[in-house]
């Protein structure tokens, strides 16, 4: 209940009793069900487009995009006229079983030591240490560890650092990976990483430099933007895994540690 109206209030649709409802049954209940993993921040952001994408089909003739960008006012008139408490019950059934089984396929990110997402984010540091050591040189250069930067993007799939619109466009690969995305996940981040690469590299300051590592500009990614980042994401990880292993791991001790 304290995290909710943290996380709903940039959006209209779902910033209002109804809809902190729909959420906090969905978590609840999936807390209840998995008492090894129970309720972690940073599940929210992750099944939040489940949720947009659910609103959205059962209104007339919108998009999300077109849902996400209505004012407070708009959006209310909307969902009174539209959605019926039976409505609202069958949004919350689709909007649990697809969060559901995503989370069950990241569970271990959310358990007590959350293992796996400490181990992708030691992964990062392997894969940005292969396709750009000079990034990863100037990063530890500054006493600055991929952990201080890249948990949250392993913990939330970035979705705090995208555009709902974006975070989408990415969800649309990662449902095509059938249970495999985190393993494209970090690719996607190293993709990031190599963008804005160069911009990196020019910043000698340590604040400046840590505030681009944990803050990029992706507000101005296109899906064009977005194609390409998806795109060399998975060059960079049909090159890497099939490269030998001692060479996966290098620089894994420096950049993980």
């Amino acid at each position: 209940r304290k995290d909710i109206p943290r996380t709903t209030h940039q959006y209209p649709v779902l910033d209002g009793a109804r809809g902190h409802l729909l959420l906090e049954r969905a978590i609840f209940i999936w807390a209840k069900r998995h008492p090894a993993c129970g309720y972690v921040q940073g599940m929210l952001d992750v099944i939040m487009p489940f949720c947009f994408v659910v609103l959205a089909n059962r209104l007339s003739d919108m998009r999300v995009s077109k849902m996400l960008s209505m004012k407070e006012a708009e959006v209310q008139a909307l969902l009174d006229n539209e959605l019926t408490e039976e409505q609202w019950m069958k949004i919350e059934a689709d909007f649990f079983w697809l969060s559901s089984s995503f989370l069950g396929s990241i569970q271990e990110n959310f358990t007590f030591d959350q293992a796996a997402a400490h181990a992708m984010v030691k992964k990062l540091g392997s894969v940005v240490q292969s396709i750009d050591p000079a990034l990863t040189k100037h990063i530890e250069s500054h006493s600055i560890t991929f952990p201080d930067f890249a948990f949250r993007w392993i913990n939330c799939l970035l979705l705090r650092e995208l555009s709902p619109v974006q975070g989408l466009r990415l969800y649309d690969t990662y449902m095509s990976e059938e249970g495999r995305f985190s393993e494209l996940h970090v690719y996607i981040c190293a993709s990031l990483m190599q963008k804005w690469s160069g911009q990196m590299k020019q910043e000698q300051d340590y604040g400046a430099l840590m505030q681009l590592l944990q803050k990029p500009p992706t507000f101005y990614l296109s899906e064009r933007d977005m194609d390409e980042i998806i795109s060399q994401a998975y060059l960079h990880q049909q090159v890497f895994e099939s490269a030998p292993r001692h060479l996966q791991q290098g620089g894994a001790s420096k950049a993980g540690n």
